[in-house]
């Protein structure tokens, strides 16, 4: 995000013709004043502000590079557009006068006639966002950006108009950008000159050719994409072994009509042969191949390919494999033939690992380091066994480190390698201890809460490499203490006998440091009362850097917000306060959806939803929805707030009313309810819930004749514990991971016993993608509902029903199980598995094989 700055006039006036800077920078200030025009809110409050922002203080000695620097922190807080700084000689002293002129904030920026484009894609490629300060100077240049935009999308002759209103009643303003797309540049001809493909092959891969065919400016030329187009058609004949291939795409652009010209050299297309290889198969060689992933100039790719083969064979065992290279082309040049032959070698084993010079570890420690083993029961998978010089030499470091651990600072580490065995040779040398720590300058903590934090302690083996550690753990002490400048310098002192170390701390803990106050710029809506909230520091604490990068996380966090910026002012001058700006771009904050579509499950319908994404400002989400479909309708109004009670608990409430009647069921219901359900992301890929829910049930017949106990209104108390585990790459169309989900419905019937059960559910689902486009895809899914007493029998409207295209395809909705009049049966147990095979044609299609099956268990009526 780029930084927006103003232009700041700042000037030093000193009555007198005769009286010279080094005179001026011997007095004492004797008074500070601040005037601010064109501010119509609380001049004390901008005063205020403006007084934090001045380093210099009454008493103080003038100093010019102090003044220097309270004028860039009257500039960065960007509170104020214009500075100027008069002087005056008083009888007390100097009196300094800072005139100063508000600056006003862009409250809004108003896009009209953007399409193709988006909104969000022109405020991104301007240098101004709703909550900057105007500046009139900036805003000049914003039309050349879009402009620019425009052009890169296939307009050349864009009119960008740019107006700014000022609010008169806050001072705030309003951008007005009128955008004239004019006309485009359209594709008009594209012509491959191509021999190994036809032409209406390769076009069909080029998404500026399809593109031309689409009405309107969604048919445009843009540059961009036929960039992208090269590059495809690189990767497809790559794909097809056409190593050396070069594609070249020449424009000519006449009026407003563009031909394009493709001319791909494509070279000799390759046939790849492995012989010689029997420890590895030739798929797995053909890995290493780098051949058709980049530039083969030269034959550079070949050379590679050959030295991953090696390393691979060496990593094995082999260390002495050699591969020559056949190369051959047919007579007509257009297939070039190369065959790699390899010849492994024998290949080393270890049969055996010595260990010798150790008196004061343990072999057992010293064995836990050493990664070269002799091959054991498991060694065809885990690859152990292989004598390999270059992890050798990693043990030894390993072993070394080890010993350094220990305190031995000379300790030597060599190897020895006789045929197949390997020998570790150590020379421990002398062990030193730590024999006191000192820590000087130290004021702001306790020594014993100092000396607790570090890793070397008296009486544990001295780690010299510790020491730059443990000074940087004191630095993040005392920082978090409230000394952000602190230093801190370790050293240490051996005795003669290099047995025991004195180790000595110097810290310089610097000034002091509080935090001042917290200022917003851009937060026309959300309130300042919950920005405190997600602040990790508060006014007139020690200032902390871990608390202050803390709090821009939460800020970041918030999806309320498109950017936040943040300004320290006063740290790099090492003043007693540091004052933070928060700068905020806000998301808008309504949002209308609507759908329309056919469902098989639900047949025809129609959705609308309206919500508020920052609710009364304070970061909730409010929304009404409405929804019609063939099994009936619904209403809902809801409410979630993301951070219950400044936690990572999302609470959602909901209050709703539906009829449902669905297909192929010989009954209908009338649900309406009022729930609470709240949320939290535990771990990574845990997120664990707990939701109560209130319904009163009607339920009420279609075609035949239904329980009296039924048919009565029900009221229902649900309590829902739930956890799931998700490691999927994507929501919509995962490739890999794992869903797992379980969840018990604890029913009580309050005005009846036919609720009173458990329904438990559990959903796995399993995602492996073992080839570029084929993706396999598992699921299991079963539910048991545990009657808790009071009645023998679960209203239909609860029980588990199975078919359709959410569960077992190829039955209609609801009617795996059925009696003998051809009505769903319901039962108390369920389970349906589905595997899949989708083969992915393109982004937007792709082929689907599966099987399905599942089963109704105890229903109450005898069915098939």
């Amino acid at each position: 995000m780029k930084q927006f700055y103003f232009i700041v006039w700042a000037i030093i006036v000193v009555p007198g013709l005769c009286r010279a800077e080094s005179e001026i920078n011997t007095q004492v200030i004797s008074a500070i004043k601040v005037e601010v025009s064109d501010f119509q809110g609380n001049q004390d409050q901008i005063k205020a502000l403006a007084r934090d922002l001045i380093f210099l203080k009454c008493g103080d000695q003038f100093n010019d590079l102090v003044l220097k620097d309270s004028i860039t922190s009257l500039k960065l807080s960007g509170k104020f557009s214009n500075i100027f700084v008069d002087s005056q000689s008083g009888v007390q002293g100097l009196v300094l006068i800072f005139k100063l002129k508000a600056a006003h904030l862009i409250k809004k920026i108003r896009i009209k006639s953007a399409r193709p484009l988006f909104k969000r894609e022109i405020i991104n490629a301007m240098t101004i966002y709703p909550g900057n300060v105007f500046n009139k100077f900036k805003l000049k240049e914003q039309s050349g950006l879009v402009r620019e935009l425009y052009q890169r999308e296939g307009f050349p002759n864009p009119s960008i108009k740019i107006n700014a209103e000022q609010d008169r009643k806050d001072g705030t303003y309003l951008i007005d950008i009128r955008i004239n797309n004019g006309k485009f540049f359209k594709l008009k001809h594209l012509e491959i000159k191509a021999l190994a493909f036809r032409s209406t092959r390769l076009k069909m891969k080029m998404k500026t050719w399809r593109y031309s065919f689409l009405a309107g400016s969604a048919g445009r030329f843009n540059q961009a994409i036929l960039k992208k187009d090269v590059q495809r058609l690189t990767d497809f004949y790559h794909q097809k072994q056409y190593a050396d291939v070069e594609v070249k795409s020449t424009v000519i652009k006449n009026d407003f009509n563009v031909s394009v010209l493709i001319e791909i050299k494509e070279g000799p297309c390759y046939k790849i042969d492995i012989i010689g290889n029997n420890e590895f198969w030739k798929f797995t060689l053909k890995k290493d191949l780098v051949l058709f992933k980049t530039s083969n100039q030269n034959d550079r790719a070949i050379r590679k390919s050959i030295r991953n083969i090696k390393e691979r064979y060496k990593r094995a065992g082999y260390p002495e494999t050699k591969i020559s290279l056949e190369d051959r082309f047919t007579k007509t040049g257009e297939i070039r033939k190369l065959t790699f032959k390899i010849k492994e070698g024998p290949r080393k084993m270890v049969e055996a690992v010595h260990i010798s010079g150790n008196s004061k570890i343990g072999i057992d420690n010293l064995q836990k380091q050493i990664l070269t083993t002799p091959p054991g029961f498991w060694s065809f998978l885990t690859g152990s066994g292989v004598l390999d010089t270059e992890m050798i030499a990693e043990d030894a470091r390993a072993v070394k480190g080890l010993y350094l651990k220990k305190g031995f600072r000379q300790a030597v580490v060599k190897t020895q390698i006789e045929k197949k065995l390997v020998s570790f040779q150590i020379t421990e040398g002398i062990q030193t201890l730590v024999e006191s720590v000192t820590i000087k300058g130290l004021d702001a903590v306790s020594l014993p809460n100092a000396k607790g934090r570090l890793r070397l302690q008296k009486g544990q083996p001295f780690r010299s490499y510790l020491i730059k550690n443990d000074a940087n753990t004191l630095a993040a002490l005392l920082s978090e203490s409230g000394h952000p400048h602190v230093k801190v310098e370790g050293g240490f002192e051996l005795n003669q006998e290099q047995t025991k170390a004195d180790l000595v701390y110097e810290v310089v803990e610097g000034p002091f440091v509080k935090m001042g106050k917290v200022h917003y710029n851009g937060n026309f809506r959300t309130e300042k009362k919950f920005l405190d909230t997600q602040l990790a520091i508060k006014t007139d604490q020690p200032f902390s850097l871990r608390a202050m990068l803390e709090t821009q996380r939460n800020f970041h966090n918030l999806s309320i917000f498109n950017s936040v910026r943040f300004k320290t002012i006063g740290l790099r001058e090492k003043q007693e306060k540091i004052n933070l700006f928060v700068d905020i771009e806000e998301q808008k904050p309504y949002y209308f959806e609507s759908e329309l579509g056919y469902d098989t499950h639900k047949g025809g319908f129609s959705k609308v939803k309206f919500g508020d994404l920052n609710f009364w400002g304070l970061n909730k989400q409010a929304w009404s929805a409405a929804e019609w479909s063939q099994i009936g309708y619904r209403g809902e109004l809801g409410m979630k707030e993301p951070q219950l009670l400044g936690s990572k608990i999302m609470a959602t409430m909901e209050l709703s009313g539906e009829r449902c009647e669905e297909f192929n069921q010989d009954f209908g219901t009338n649900i309406y309810g009022i729930s609470l359900a709240f949320t939290r992301e535990n771990y990574k890929f845990i997120t664990t819930g707990l939701s109560f829910r209130f319904e009163l049930r009607d339920q009420f017949t279609r075609s035949s004749t239904i329980d009296e106990d039924e048919s009565d209104p029900r009221s229902i108390l649900v309590t829902t514990p739930s956890i799931a585990y998700d490691t999927r790459d994507s929501y919509t169309r995962p490739r890999k991971g794992v869903l797992w989900s379980l969840s018990a419905d604890v029913s009580q019937g309050l005005n009846n016993s036919q609720d009173n059960f458990c329904k438990l559910k559990t959903d796995i689902r399993f995602y492996w993608t073992p080839l570029a486009r084929l993706t396999l895809a598992f699921r299991s899914k079963f539910g048991r509902i545990e009657i808790l007493g009071g009645s023998d029998k679960v209203p239909d409207d609860q029980l588990f029903f199975l078919g359709g295209t959410t569960d077992v395809r190829g039955f209609d909705e609801n009617m795996l199980t059925y009696d003998i009049n051809g009505d769903p049966l319901g039962g108390l147990q369920s389970f349906c598995a589905n595997t899949e095979m989708r083969l992915e044609l393109n982004r937007s299609f792709e082929i689907s094989l599966f099987y399905d099956t599942g089963k109704i268990i105890q229903s109450f009526e005898d069915g098939s």
